[in-house]
């Protein structure tokens, strides 16, 4: 219920803007064409993430992109309720004069991760811990040694465990306009255990 209230905010606020095209990137890849029908999205506009780890499937996608003519990409995750399109934004215009940008997390990980097609190299997305708080770390380690520059933009909060929902609870009570529906159920006293 909380993935898909943040999935249905999420399409809401990116695929209905005119500043960038937006496209999903899907796991299960057999989960592709169920997700298309269930969020009335275009099949154009999705796609199955292919690879065995989520460095590879993240390279993949940037390399699915380029393919298709893109020169610049922002990879963002679906577990942030408080992006918006001016955080994407800001990711653009920093690859203006930046080989790469990086969202920080608050865990030490990152939600967003912008390349210009020509700074784009597999090592960024291996020997990575993911799900570790070096991940932001280690990254922007890959982009330094390439001798490339990077930026980065405004450090977010994803949602991964109940410590996240209750500073989502608080969060979104005052931007409600940024995660509409994950407000409504974050909401509802009776959701969370003892109280909340």
């Amino acid at each position: 219920m909380i993935y898909q209230a943040m999935l249905s905010d999420l399409i809401d606020k990116f695929t209905f803007q005119n500043s960038f095209p937006c496209f999903f990137y899907i796991y299960p890849p057999e989960a592709a064409s169920s997700f298309s029908a269930e969020y009335s999205l275009s099949d154009d506009n999705v796609f199955p993430q292919k690879g065995s780890d989520l460095g590879g499937r993240m390279f993949n996608s940037f390399m699915e992109q380029i393919s298709l003519g893109s020169d610049q990409i922002v990879c963002f995750g679906s577990d942030i309720p408080a992006i918006s399109l001016d955080h994407i934004n800001s990711a653009f215009s920093a690859l203006s004069s930046h080989d790469a940008v990086l969202g920080p997390a608050e865990d030490g990980g990152y939600y967003l991760f912008g390349l210009n097609k020509e700074s784009l190299c597999a090592s960024f997305f291996t020997g990575i811990t993911w799900s570790s708080p070096s991940v932001f770390s280690e990254t922007v380690s890959k982009i330094k040694n390439k001798g490339l520059t990077h930026d980065t933009i405004m450090p977010l909060r994803d949602l991964d465990d109940l410590s996240d929902l209750q500073f989502y609870k608080k969060f979104l009570n005052e931007n409600m306009s940024l995660s509409p529906r994950l407000n409504k159920i974050l909401s509802e006293k009776d959701y969370f255990p003892n109280g909340m």
